[in-house]
């Protein structure tokens, strides 16, 4: 890129010169006489992009289709293999890869959901399997369905009816020490209330008084005025420092009473959460493989 310098020599009080470096290093001599050159840029055009043949875009679109049904094919075979052989991780894998490769809810949703309870023999992982009951419910086959309702069917039901029992009592149980602490929390709330009125109410009265005292004390040069607004002054700070301590104590008062009303802010509160979620998705499953 080309260096201009200007001379500060002025032959004529209208010309200067001017010394142009260009990228290869040689000094050009130009003399400014005020005259404005256009300088016309030409912009090179976007080349032209061959397309290409639409026949050729047909066959390679019909080839990398054919070979991602392929991989389809593989994906869903390995994994009904790993099923049958117990490699319940791998086969969830080749599951997941054959959905990215175009498989439908038809083909996987039963078979994910099998991976994810090792094939209905291990539970801990039903609220994962339960993502997928209504995938099950609506595009999995019938015989598919009743086949594995005919071997797990029975374990299903077992679990439904054993939570909820569970549930039913931990409910119970829960809402009890709801309304046990509901009473204690509410009453301290109550007492934080008045507490708090307490020390607003002498703060408004001393704000008033302190602003009529020093009013009055404008028109008049009693001494008696100016003692009682710094007074009043004094005692309004100090209403006011109890204010905000009050209002402290009102304010974590009133948040655990909002608190108790979460299940997940107690132990048992989130025991009844874990176990009615665990019968939500017990009772999904069944009713998926059912429908």
């Amino acid at each position: 890129m080309a260096e201009e310098r200007l001379l500060d020599d002025d032959i004529d009080g209208k010309s200067k010169f001017r010394i142009l470096t260009g990228d290869d290093g040689e000094d050009e001599l130009v003399i400014d006489d005020g005259r404005v050159e256009q300088v016309v840029f030409e912009v090179a055009g976007d080349e032209e992009q061959d397309e290409e043949d639409p026949e050729v875009v047909r066959e390679r679109q019909k080839r990398e289709a054919a070979e991602r049904e392929e991989r389809r094919k593989q994906h869903l075979a390995r994994a009904v293999s790993d099923l049958g052989a117990g490699r319940f991780s791998t086969a969830l894998e080749h599951l997941v890869g054959a959905r990215e490769c175009g498989a439908g809810e038809r083909d996987t949703a039963l078979l994910i959901m099998r991976a994810y309870t090792r094939d209905f023999t291990d539970f801990t992982k039903i609220c994962e399997a339960a993502d997928y009951a209504d995938e099950v419910s609506e595009y999995s086959d019938r015989g598919e369905k009743d086949a594995v309702l005919e071997r797990a069917g029975g374990e299903l039901k077992k679990n439904i009816s054993a939570l909820g029992r569970e549930v039913a009592a931990l409910d119970k149980e829960n809402r009890a020490k709801k309304a046990e602490r509901g009473q204690e929390l509410r009453a301290a709330r109550t007492r934080e209330t008045i507490f708090f009125l307490c020390a607003l109410i002498p703060l408004l009265a001393c704000v008033v008084l302190a602003a009529v005292f020093g009013g009055m004390t404008h028109s008049s040069e009693s001494q008696a005025l100016v003692a009682a607004t710094i007074v009043c002054a004094v005692l309004a700070v100090v209403a006011a420092g109890a204010l905000i301590f009050t209002g402290r104590r009102l304010s974590r008062a009133i948040y655990r009473v909002k608190l108790n009303r979460s299940n997940s802010s107690t132990k048992l509160g989130r025991e009844f959460n874990q176990k009615q979620a665990r019968l939500r998705a017990f009772t999904a499953v069944y009713s998926a493989l059912r429908d």
